[in-house]
């Protein structure tokens, strides 16, 4: 994750005007580097990624975050797990205190390790998936084989399209349309070239209820990715819990009142938006840098802030919840949980799915 992810309302009035314009040039050559490394691992190319034994789907962006690819995985693997095979997802672990591989959960064991052994979003997916194995690890090809030797009879690739080491029988990309198509970074905030979508099988319109860039982003996928599945899907707000708590509550606990918004995540502001779509008044912001551990100087200033705002509550996602541990705010504190809904192209996907598992998928 490139530091210019970590902070995106900073590195906004950064880089706008004429700096921006100024780191073209490095944005260019950082496209030119990605382009020439996944060239290097495709079928014209000289390296050859590796293979597990079992599909490998690949689920990522273009962008540096906050696309709702964590929802996206969560609806995948459900769609996967119809057709009665185990599956696993293999995730980087971004922020993690430990090394090496680590399985983070199994089917019906619950967390393994702590939070900060295994990255905040493996914790998530081990939470609202509890029957998958979780395994994190930088090699993904050595994190797949121990999840192979665990049982696991179909791999799913968090955030992996650039991970083109790894050998995959689909890629998912999810795009933003919420947000325009950017430069590559540092001039942006994209990974890759817009380009590479040629790569994809399957392209996700994520963010589709909030989309004012559907029409920008349908024409360049049109160019680069017409042979790809295309999705529609939505991001949508289910209930909040309190923190640390399974149990849902009304989304109106926080309709019309008062919230404090605090939040590490890829986007801040569609964080922001997804509450003032459910009626919350917020009153007082707290972006930190995506995968931000919080210290307790932090969590006590976050308190005191929303004291003094006369909020009822603070407001956090299920990815902060990892990260927040047992914090025991005089201020109710809520999870905010939030869902894909795929609104267009689900045929397809389940089509795409079934060429690369050969079985039937059972609603």
């Amino acid at each position: 994750m490139s530091p210019a992810s970590s902070y995106e309302p900073f590195y906004r009035r950064l880089t706008e005007g004429p700096v921006r314009c100024l780191l073209w040039p490095f944005g260019r050559v950082w496209g030119l580097v990605a382009a020439v490394r996944r060239w290097a691992y495709s079928s014209d190319g000289p390296l050859e990624p590796k293979r597990l034994p079992v599909p490998v789907i690949s689920v990522g962006n273009v962008a540096m975050g906050g696309t709702g690819k964590s929802s996206f995985v969560v609806y995948l693997v459900r769609l996967i797990q119809t057709t009665g095979r185990s599956v696993a997802i293999l995730s980087r672990g971004y922020g993690r205190a430990s090394g090496g591989t680590v399985v983070v959960s199994k089917p019906g064991s619950g967390l393994l390790v702590p939070p900060e052994a295994s990255g905040d979003e493996p914790a998530m997916f081990g939470r609202a998936l509890p029957d998958v194995f979780i395994v994190v690890g930088s090699d993904r090809y050595s994190a797949g084989l121990v999840a192979v030797e665990e049982g696991a009879e179909v791999v799913v690739l968090d955030d992996g399209f650039q991970h083109v080491q790894l050998a995959r029988d689909l890629d998912v990309v999810l795009v933003d349309t919420s947000g325009p198509p950017e430069w590559p970074f540092p001039a942006g905030l994209a990974r890759e070239d817009v380009d590479a979508l040629f790569y994809a099988n399957v392209v996700c319109f994520s963010k589709a209820n909030i989309g004012k860039y559907m029409d920008v982003w349908v024409e360049v996928v049109d160019k680069y990715a017409r042979n790809a599945v295309k999705l529609t899907a939505g991001h949508y707000p289910t209930d909040v819990r309190d923190l640390g708590d399974d149990r849902p509550l009304s989304l109106a606990e926080i309709g019309g009142k008062r919230v404090l918004a605090l939040a590490g995540v890829g986007d801040f502001g569609g964080f922001i938006s997804t509450l003032e779509e459910v009626g919350a008044v917020v009153a007082v912001r707290r972006p930190f840098p995506d995968h931000h551990l919080y210290s307790k100087g932090e969590l006590e200033a976050t308190e005191r802030s929303a004291f003094a705002a006369d909020c009822v509550a603070i407001v956090t996602t299920a990815k902060d919840e990892a990260r927040i541990g047992e914090w025991k705010s005089r201020v109710p504190v809520y999870v905010l949980d939030v869902i894909t809904e795929v609104t267009a192209g689900e045929p397809e996907l389940e089509g795409a799915l079934l060429r690369v598992l050969g079985d039937t998928l059972h609603r």
